[in-house]
């Protein structure tokens, strides 16, 4: 019987940010985000977009918006609270 090794590894980068995120139809407790790709991909197809929100100005955590991947450019937030767009 005879062995073989199979390596798998990415030369892949993280991508650059998104670019030219826009706030659009802003309400109290709703607004739909829209962006452009990022400039540079690292190398490899962007799948999907997961879109974080800071709870307070000066408090460092974020909760995800979304539960799985946006597909498109553009995503529609509802959520229970009041926006604060900074």
């Amino acid at each position: 019987m005879s062995g073989q090794l199979l390596l798998l590894f990415s030369n892949a980068d993280p991508p650059t940010p998104p670019r030219k995120l826009a706030i659009e139809d802003l309400k109290r407790t709703s607004c739909v985000l829209t962006w452009k790709e990022p400039e540079y991909d690292g190398g490899s197809d962007i799948t999907g977009y997961y879109v974080e929100r800071q709870q307070g100005a000066y408090l460092s955590r974020w909760t995800p918006v979304n539960r799985g991947a946006v597909n498109s450019l553009k995503l529609d937030i509802r959520v229970g609270v009041h926006l604060h767009v900074v």
